[in-house]
């Protein structure tokens, strides 16, 4: 079988990983303006960033990373309540694409998640090739994003998929 998709590692991206109660996450998101996901394993978008609910009191803030300056200094002159963790975590995500008509079956063999049961806009931490990784849900594609230590481990693991027999996976960088 012969899979028809490409993977391809993405820019890097400005990430400011946010811990604490909603209302305070929501009140630091507002300044973007950008809104907090109603739902847990969402995201939202807006301003040229989007808001990834990961986890119990548990947000990432992604962003182009030509913005990583200004969220950073936003998260410095904006009143943080002292329960309010902010910590930029921008270099410790590599992100990559997963795309094609095939690329549900490329996923199914990174990771036992049943993300057909995701929504459109679905966002979760699992395990990709044995690895703690972010899987996203876009539309007929998928983002994986593991820590930068494993990233070349995982376009391996990756292209492995594509090796004669198992299917045939173009990679793009």
């Amino acid at each position: 079988m012969r899979y028809r998709s490409t993977f391809s590692r993405l820019p890097t991206s400005a990430i400011l990983d946010l811990k604490g109660n909603p209302e305070d996450v929501a009140a630091f998101a507002a300044a973007m303006p950008i809104a907090l996901p109603d739902t847990p394993n969402t995201r939202t978008s807006g301003a040229g960033a989007e808001i990834y609910w990961v986890g119990r009191e548990h947000w990432l803030l992604r962003a182009n990373i030509e913005l990583e300056d200004e969220l950073i200094e936003r998260s410095r002159t904006h009143r943080l309540p002292p329960d309010l963790l902010i910590e930029v975590v921008s270099d410790t995500f590599v992100f990559r694409s997963v795309s094609g008509p095939d690329a549900g079956e490329v996923m199914s063999v990174a990771t036992s998640l049943d993300f057909d049961g995701l929504p459109e806009l679905g966002v979760t931490f699992t395990q990709a090739f044995g690895l703690k990784a972010l899987l996203l849900k876009r539309h007929a594609a998928f983002e994986l994003a593991v820590e930068t230590s494993c990233a070349d481990f995982v376009d391996d693991c990756l292209a492995r998929v594509a090796q004669p027999g198992s299917g045939s996976l173009g990679v793009a960088d």
